[in-house]
């Protein structure tokens, strides 16, 4: 497996100093390997509304919220549509497109379960809805393990807005500087290190080409986090 890869800018690894108390995930293309099937489903629901769009045209617009996407698609294309009615459409008839086909990332439910286990508080910080994000933890039997979940249904401002991990660090009792951010997106890695975050960033091919520069590590595979000095050692119990 190879070895993580220092990003353009950044340390290399977690902050040896800090102890870390939280482990903050995104869910697309970090729990769930779906990226490519949110793309297929959106464009369905698109045409449905008379936009024939390719996957690399929505995907611009990815990485902000899921109503964000739609509202400034219908904004640039002058769709005769409301957000509401294009969502309700999108969960009715796409959706479940994205829900047969969902599977975790490899390694990453056993990642979730050793952290945990080593007293780690875990959180969730998703620009995907309230629906779906419950369904994928509670398919991949993990819900109860995180002590925070907050998807595009809880917050004003998505990505790269920092507004999702400073709420889950205050909803998991820590300083956002005691958490880390596991991102894959551009938008993802600027909202954790506004926030003030350790960001890891996962090279996922299925998440398209990406600036990860910011993050503090990038690397290509869960397997690879053992050798990353810190994230395993500098652990301490959750304040109870």
């Amino acid at each position: 497996m190879p070895r993580p890869q220092k990003p353009a800018q950044g340390s290399g690894s977690p902050r040896a100093s800090m102890t870390i108390r939280a482990v903050v995930f995104d869910m697309d293309g970090v729990i769930a390997d779906s990226v490519p099937f949110h793309l297929e489903a959106e464009c369905a629901t698109l045409r449905r509304f008379g936009l024939d769009l390719g996957h690399e045209e929505v995907d611009r617009y990815s990485g902000d919220t899921l109503y964000w996407k739609f509202e400034r698609i219908i904004e640039d294309f002058g769709v005769n549509a409301s957000v509401a009615e294009m969502a309700a459409a999108h969960f009715e008839h796409s959706y479940p497109h994205v829900q047969r086909n969902t599977v975790a990332m490899p390694g990453v439910i056993e990642l979730i379960r050793d952290l945990h286990a080593r007293g780690l508080a875990l959180g969730v910080a998703s620009g995907s809805p309230e629906r779906y994000v419950a369904f994928v933890l509670e398919r991949f039997g993990v819900r109860p393990l995180f002590g925070s979940v907050l998807t595009a249904d809880d917050v004003a401002r998505g990505k790269p807005d920092p507004e999702s991990y400073l709420r889950s660090a205050e909803n998991l009792g820590c300083e956002p500087a005691a958490c880390i951010a596991i991102e894959d997106s551009a938008k993802g890695v600027e909202a954790a290190k506004r926030a003030g975050m350790i960001c890891l960033a996962l090279r996922n091919p299925n998440s398209g080409p990406q600036d990860l520069s910011r993050a503090d590590v990038v690397f290509d595979a869960y397997a690879a986090l053992a050798r990353i000095p810190g994230l395993r050692r500098e652990v301490a119990p959750r304040r109870t």
